[in-house]
């Protein structure tokens, strides 16, 4: 089975552990995406709305507004609603996956049981689903 390729995706991660982001962000860049970084929710809405990413790769937890605020805002938004969302915490608890879900996530990732490798997986499934 051919792997099927996401060069020239524009990924954007809206994180504030700039370790993770850049532990992730080697990996993603493997497969010649695009990844735009945002340390916080306003930074991240505001590249939603100019870069019009492929996937939002999205933190619960950042300062300021919280990921589900921000995941709020960009499905109200009627230049941002379309684009997928995967959330990203550590804080996997089912009522957090409940709540990304009816706010419009397409994913859950639950950070520490996720490899870079297997995030682009996750990518990919959205992104370039069979």
């Amino acid at each position: 089975m051919q792997q099927i390729s996401l060069e020239g995706k524009i990924i954007l991660w809206v994180e504030d552990d700039c370790s993770l982001r850049e532990l992730v962000a080697k990996r993603v860049v493997q497969e010649q995406c695009v990844v735009l970084h945002a340390g916080d929710g306003s930074e991240g809405i505001k590249f939603a709305i100019t870069e019009k990413p492929d996937i939002i790769m999205l933190d619960i937890q950042l300062p300021g507004m919280d990921g589900f605020e921000i995941l709020a805002s960009l499905k109200a938004d009627e230049r941002t609603k379309a684009i997928p969302v995967i959330m990203l915490s550590n804080l996997d608890e089912s009522e957090n996956v409940a709540k990304a879900r009816r706010l419009g996530a397409v994913s859950f990732l639950a950070k520490a049981s996720e490899t870079p490798t297997t995030i682009v997986e996750k990518i990919r499934a959205v992104l370039c689903p069979q």
